[in-house]
């Protein structure tokens, strides 16, 4: 029986497949694990009031308390916008 490139490929390919899964899977778990602990959403709470101050000042239309992230680009976008 004849190996090929082919099947080489493709071995290698499911290998890495089974080593790394487990691995990409460990990784996202500790990054939740850290990002739902008392101190960061302390932090994330501090900043979103923050956030939520300025965009008051800026007469910008608040995001409701559901977003993940803060993205300046869309609020830059916005207030060009706005202001014309």
């Amino acid at each position: 029986m004849r190996i090929d490139k082919w099947d080489l490929f493709m071995c290698s390919l499911i290998g890495g497949l089974v080593i790394c899964s487990p691995l990409i899977g460990v990784y996202y778990g500790v990054k939740w694990i850290i990002n739902h602990t008392p101190s960061k959403i302390k932090n994330k709470e501090e900043q979103d009031l923050e956030i939520h101050k300025l965009e008051q000042k800026l007469g910008l239309i608040r995001r409701d308390n559901k977003a993940l992230h803060y993205d300046p680009h869309y609020y830059k976008i916005n207030l060009i916008f706005i202001s014309n």
